[in-house]
């Protein structure tokens, strides 16, 4: 199917998003509205006339040999790849925003030194597994299980100072979304919850940091 930064490129619903300015090209977005959610039979339908017609259909290209497992849903079975999408995704551009767009009032000046002062000299709990690295030094070679500790070790303390109110009370959603999400027992409940805190997540991201910032 058409990639994420294309028309119709989610594989869970029929959101075709908007390409928006940034720098010197584009970009695909996606807004918060609802849309009709995917079907596996409607998915399989749209393959076989994509085939036929030589186009993508709503963002299908044509059939995948996974349709040959038997009883597999293509939509409910696919799992979203939270290491790239939300480590080395939103994670990382957030963390350029806030530390290059000099204009915004979210903008946090030398926060790289910032977050170098409060953690290289600190003892960090047996759930962090790989040592901080400067930010100033290492922050374009940090990897994702780096971004991970930043997300969930290390904002909560080390952003509530810098970052104004209103953007680290947004940013808290996604840290306590994937507190819950990562814990290694899951319940309904926790599920709900995080569904919530991502869903007003990307809502409010529209409205703080604007469309052209690319963070929707």
């Amino acid at each position: 199917m058409t990639q994420f930064n294309g028309v119709n490129g989610c594989d869970k619903c029929l959101n075709p998003g908007f390409r928006v300015r940034k720098g010197r090209g584009t970009v695909h977005v996606y807004d918060s509205n609802s849309y009709p959610v995917r079907k596996h039979q409607t998915l399989l339908e749209n393959a076989t006339l994509a085939i036929e017609i030589g186009s993508p259909v709503f963002g299908i290209k044509g059939p995948s040999i996974l349709n040959l497992i038997p009883c597999w849903d293509s939509v409910t079975e696919m799992v979203p790849d939270y290491m790239h999408c939300v480590l080395l995704g939103v994670v990382k551009q957030f963390l350029k925003m806030w530390s290059s767009d000099v204009s915004s009032d979210y903008y946090i000046q030398n926060l790289d030194a910032h977050l170098d002062a409060l953690l290289l000299s600190v003892c960090l709990p047996d759930e962090i597994l790989r040592v901080y690295r400067s930010m100033v030094k290492c922050f374009t070679d940090w990897k994702a299980s780096e971004l991970r500790n930043f997300l969930l070790f290390y904002s909560p303390i080390a952003l509530s100072h810098p970052l104004p109110k209103k953007y680290f009370k947004h940013w808290m959603l996604l840290v306590k979304s994937f507190w819950l999400l990562l814990q290694k027992n899951i319940s309904n409940e926790n599920i709900g919850e995080a569904e919530q805190l991502l869903l007003q997540f990307v809502h409010d991201a529209r409205l703080l940091y604007g469309v052209k910032k690319n963070v929707i």
